[in-house]
Formats: C-alpha cells, sequence, structure tokens
C-alpha cells in the first residue's frame, strides 16, 4: 500500500525560506549581536575601573607609607607648630653620624619625595597636599583621583607623631 492509495500526499518540495523566516532569522541574530556588544562595553567598562580602584589604591598606600616612615624618623620639620598649613614639608633626622634630609612637595599632580639630592615620584594624581603640625604631630592630607577623567578620587589624612630626639 502506497502513501497516495492511502490518502496521503506527499508534501511540496520545499525551495528556500519563506520572508517572514528569513526576517525572523535576521532579527535575532541582530538582537543577540546587540547583546553581545553591551556585554563586551560593561566588560571593559569594569576592568578599565578596576584598573582605576587600583592604582587609586597603590597611590593612597606608597604616599602614605613613606610620608608616616619619614615623620616618625624626624627630630625636626620645615612645618611650624600651631596649625599653619604648608604645601611642602621637609624632614630631618639622623642616621648614625649622617644627617637625613627628605623633602616633600607637588610638581603637577606627582608627589615628589627629594632626599639629599635624589628625587622621586612616589604617587601619581595628588592634589591638594597640605601638611599642619601641633606639638610633634603632624597632619597630612591630600587627595588621589585615578581612572579616565579622575573619576576615583580618595581624600586621605594621616597624623603621625615625630620621634624627637
Amino acid at each position: 500500500m502506497t502513501a497516495s492509495s492511502a490518502g496521503f500526499h506527499a508534501p511540496p518540495r520545499q525551495r528556500g525560506l519563506a520572508l517572514i523566516e528569513l526576517a525572523f532569522g535576521l532579527g535575532l541574530s541582530a538582537a543577540i549581536g546587540a547583546v553581545i556588544v553591551t556585554m563586551l562595553f560593561q566588560l571593559e567598562k569594569s576592568v578599565t575601573d578596576g584598573g582605576a580602584r587600583i592604582a587609586l589604591a597603590s597611590s593612597v598606600t606608597i604616599a602614605s607609607q613613606w610620608l608616616a616612615r619619614d615623620t616618625r624618623r624626624a627630630l625636626s620639620t620645615s612645618i611650624p607648630d600651631g596649625g599653619e598649613l604648608r604645601s611642602t614639608a621637609t624632614f630631618l633626622w639622623t642616621e648614625g653620624a649622617i644627617s637625613v634630609s627628605c623633602a616633600y612637595a607637588l610638581n603637577g599632580t606627582n608627589l615628589e619625595r627629594s632626599c639629599d639630592g635624589l628625587t622621586h615620584v612616589i604617587a601619581r594624581g595628588i592634589s591638594g597636599l597640605e601638611f599642619s603640625r601641633s606639638d610633634s604631630v603632624i597632619t597630612v592630607e591630600f587627595d588621589v583621583s585615578a581612572g579616565p577623567g579622575g573619576r576615583e578620587v580618595e581624600s586621605v589624612a594621616l597624623r603621625v607623631a615625630m620621634r624627637y630626639g
């Protein structure tokens, strides 16, 4: 018994896609492409922001460590007692028979540490550097910016006691 004798007819041969199927396929492909492109842009932004946060944390840590280290060693400083704000500071101490002098100042947005003629940039993206002193306590305040356009900003305030001789 054949299909035609049972009342069944073979379907006609399909020769391509209907216009509606083609439009549906193109629309679905475009939607998937848009989602993928959006996800890639979000991933790039996350990586950029993460890098900015790391740079920010690094600058805060390094600047704070150097400033605290030199302040703790200091026997004297150029910062006058009484809370007057200064944008630069020099710390003096001795190591054995050797006198050491380290100065801090901004050069643009770079925090520079100059010790006995050698100058190093210890942090980048610094602004608003201010030193003040009350007796043996030195207060250092500054802002650190990182990322595209300086979007990530951290304000830092250190209070460190000098050792005094």
